[in-house]
């Protein structure tokens, strides 16, 4: 299977801001995960100067996780 570049930015539903090639752009040093059977939670990630809270599911099939739900958190 052949892959082409992306021809516009991806954007995750409920991201603020397209996803960034930059090498910083997330940081989760302040991250705290849970993990529930299949599940893994992220709290408080911060994606391109944006905090988020995530919920990613296992898909056996593609062998790797989906994400699931992202919601932006308030600024304060």
């Amino acid at each position: 299977m052949r892959r082409r570049p992306a021809q516009r930015p991806l954007r995750p539903s409920g991201l603020s801001s397209p996803l960034s090639a930059e090498p910083d752009a997330v940081d989760l040093a302040a991250t705290s995960c849970t993990v529930a059977g299949d599940e893994i939670s992220a709290s408080n990630a911060l994606i391109g100067g944006d905090r988020y809270d995530m919920v990613l599911d296992w898909r056996t099939a593609e062998q790797g996780f989906e994400i699931i739900e992202i919601v932006g958190q308030q600024r304060r």
